[in-house]
């Protein structure tokens, strides 16, 4: 039986819920984390956006990620783990190029958010954007590990669950 694309697994109906509020949960502790000036701007913008603009980072990573997911299942799809190890030891290893694509899609979304105080705070960051996506790599592998290491798990159980059925 192949394996499940990224996409089918992180964007199934049951798991995406679950999929937004783990990423919600892992920018949030990636922003808390950062030092320095460029930290304090971006924790101080982040905290404006989460106050001011209730639901807009969860409902940004909702609406983001199909394409995310999509753009990921290239490095998924190579992903061996008899070679490179853990999922987030392959993801740090990559970790240059996953950032720069998942910046494409974020981007993307900046141009079209309707939410300005948004796109400003984008904007303004996004020179240091890449060093922080790349820091937030190891995080990144273990939340998408969980949900695929999850969603095996679950396929089997229903497998199982079939085979007791028909015995």
């Amino acid at each position: 039986m192949a394996t499940p694309s990224l996409e089918t697994i992180l964007l199934a109906p049951e798991r995406r819920p679950l999929v937004v509020a783990d990423l919600v949960r892992m920018v949030t502790a990636e922003v808390a984390e950062k030092k320095g000036a460029s930290g304090l701007a971006l924790k101080a913008g982040y905290s404006t956006i989460r106050r001011t603009r209730r639901g807009f980072i969860p409902n940004a990573i909702n609406r983001m990620l199909p394409n995310a997911t999509k753009r990921l299942d290239r490095y998924y799809e190579e992903y061996d783990p008899t070679r490179h190890g853990s999922l987030t030891d392959y993801l740090v290893a990559n970790s240059s190029a996953v950032a720069d694509l998942l910046l494409g899609v974020a981007d993307s979304g900046a141009r079209r958010t309707r939410v300005e105080s948004a796109r400003k705070l984008y904007t303004k960051m996004r020179p240091q954007a890449k060093k922080h996506v790349e820091q937030a790599m190891p995080r990144l592998g273990e939340v998408l590990q969980r949900h695929i290491t999850e969603a095996a798990a679950e396929e089997r159980r229903l497998r199982w669950a079939g085979d007791d059925r028909e015995a």
